[in-house]
């Protein structure tokens, strides 16, 4: 079990801390009503709902995040062009042997798209510095394709959940099979953004 902090309603409804039997990333709104959903990208261990309970902000908190793989936060101005990003990642993780299977990819609701890899090397890492490692390995492997957002990479950073609804656009954050990806445009994609999806 791990320690998240969750945001319901908006970016800005911040302090719930919450116990899941999954990794972050693989946490999923499906079935519940229309409503935006945040959750830590990182794991902690009970000191972290400790400092929350006495604190009510993730502020000031030193312990230690845990990881279960690998987060890329592909965000360009132009949609179209975060498609052809995330597919040149996508691409990659696959000749340096990532099983596509294991390449776990989502339309965000808005311009971009966010991909997930399960990785033993960092799974269940407990380190302060778990964090910039994760960091580190996400701009090596996507070394001269693309720039990424790497301020999700701080420690309490929190980040939407699948298949909750992005206010702005009312599209939802939904997953995307890895050969969608590149059979699937960008309007087809948006269309299917607007009802929550799940895929097996």
């Amino acid at each position: 079990m791990y320690y998240v902090e969750r945001s319901v309603g908006g970016i800005y409804n911040r302090g719930a801390v919450v116990e899941v039997d999954v990794p972050s990333p693989e946490l999923d709104m499906i079935g519940t009503e229309d409503t935006e959903c945040y959750s830590s990208l990182f794991s902690f261990d009970e000191t972290f709902k400790n400092h929350m309970d006495l604190n009510k902000t993730v502020r000031g908190y030193g312990g230690a995040p845990k990881s279960h793989g690998l987060v890329w936060d592909i965000d360009s101005d132009s949609p179209s062009q975060s498609l052809e990003m995330v597919r040149e990642l996508t691409t990659r993780l696959n000749q340096v042997g990532v099983d596509k299977d294991l390449i776990r990819s989502w339309w965000s609701g808005s311009k971009g798209f966010h991909v997930y890899v399960p990785s033993k090397t960092v799974r269940g890492m407990n380190s302060v510095n778990t964090h910039r490692v994760v960091k580190n390995a996400c701009k090596a492997l996507s070394l001269g394709i693309m720039e990424f957002d790497e301020s999700i990479y701080d420690k309490t950073r929190i980040f939407r959940v699948s298949n909750s609804m992005n206010m702005k656009t009312h599209l939802y954050k939904i997953p995307l099979e890895f050969d969608e990806l590149y059979s699937l445009d960008i309007e087809t994609i948006q269309k299917m953004a607007k009802n929550q999806r799940a895929i097996t």
